[in-house]
């Protein structure tokens, strides 16, 4: 839905109409098992604790289903963050010219 919002240039409103119309119905059915399985799993096992958790964190979670200025993801701020990283395996793909090309430039 966020790239069909974003490639016909909805503003926040109609990204916000969009995302009320086709995304909500996701996380409604998943608050649903949620709250059924939070009533039978106990909450000192891992998985009542994950679901404990996602319990916890559920109203910022679907904060961006009402709100059109929140963006969808923040992988692009994640990764902005984030220094590249670079990791070389000593010896790999040096039987090759086109290898031990690409091992020098790292």
């Amino acid at each position: 839905m966020e790239r069909l919002s974003t490639l016909a240039g909805d503003n926040a409103d109609q990204r916000r109409a969009r995302r009320q119309q086709h995304t909500r119905p996701v996380p409604e059915e998943l608050r649903a098992w949620l709250d059924a399985q939070r009533a039978v799993i106990p909450p000192k096992t891992p998985l009542g604790a994950g679901l404990g958790y996602l319990h916890r964190q559920w109203q910022r979670l679907v904060l961006f289903l009402d709100d059109g200025n929140i963006e969808a993801t923040n992988t692009e701020i994640a990764l902005a963050r984030e220094p590249p990283t670079v990791v070389r395996q000593a010896g790999r793909h040096d039987d090759t010219d086109a290898g031990r090309a690409n091992n020098r430039r790292v």
